[in-house]
């Protein structure tokens, strides 16, 4: 059975060392550089930046304006809004029970979900079933373990909310 190839919209930019499975959908004047690979079923809005070495998993889905600096992981079935910034080597997790190669004991995912407009820095990790509200802020290196409010900063391993995102930050 024929597999669908990559669609692309106008003015879109993929690095020669990228790779790009089939089923994917990279929106207009969106970029993929260096080493970057998108697996089956991903969907890229329009002008969004995917960077080098980031790696998006299966059927993740990516909205418009967004940028995902080098190195990130993006876990499969994930669900990244608008205006969304992920810093460098930002990883994002979906299994919260790890199987085996054994038929009693299965994985369980459920890939995080982070809403628009939200900044998180570099090397925080983003754990399974967590939903970050809008326009939150997401220290760098904090590990996020539980839900996110909207406009909230929250940093630390485990994460938690030490503030509020200022109101000059807010989108419009």
């Amino acid at each position: 059975m024929p597999k669908d190839k990559p669609r692309t919209g106008e003015n879109v930019f993929i690095s020669d060392t990228a790779v790009i499975y089939h089923d994917v959908e990279i929106g207009d004047n969106s970029r993929v550089f260096d080493f970057a690979v998108l697996r089956e079923g991903t969907r890229i809005g329009k002008n969004t930046t995917i960077g080098n070495c980031v790696c998006i998993e299966t059927d993740a889905k990516i909205g418009n304006h967004c940028s995902i600096i080098s190195q990130c992981h993006i876990t499969n079935n994930i669900v990244i809004e608008d205006y969304v910034f992920l810093g460098p080597n930002v990883t994002t997790v979906n299994t919260w029970k790890i199987g085996y190669k054994r038929p009693d004991i299965k994985a369980i995912t459920e890939a995080p979900v982070i809403r628009r407009g939200t900044r998180v820095g570099g090397g925080a990790t983003i754990l399974p079933r967590v939903e970050i509200g809008e326009e939150a802020l997401i220290a760098a290196g904090a590990v996020v373990t539980r839900n996110v409010g909207a406009r909230e900063v929250w940093a630390g391993n485990p994460a938690r909310c030490v503030g509020t995102v200022p109101e000059e930050e807010w989108l419009p």
